[in-house]
């Protein structure tokens, strides 16, 4: 994590991916780089919730289930 000018941060996760979360807009944050699958977008959205008084950001995404692939898929067409 790396606090940046203004209140955002920089992130990253075991997915690979590095985040810019915005503090004043939530629904602005968005992945900075990381791996991406071929041909699918990256659709993701951020959802703001509060949580007994504490304000959440929740990454979510837009694919529907179906589409959603297992590990092993995920890994072979990352290696493709």
């Amino acid at each position: 994590m790396l606090p940046l000018p203004g209140g955002d941060l920089l992130t990253g996760g075991t997915d690979l991916k590095i985040r810019r979360w915005d503090h004043s807009s939530p629904d602005r944050s968005y992945c900075v780089c990381g791996p991406m699958l071929k041909g699918i977008r990256n659709e993701d959205l951020y959802e703001t919730r509060s949580s007994f008084g504490v304000q959440v950001v929740q990454e979510m995404n837009k694919r529907s289930p179906a589409t959603k692939l297992t590990t092993k898929a995920l890994l072979w067409l990352l290696s493709s």
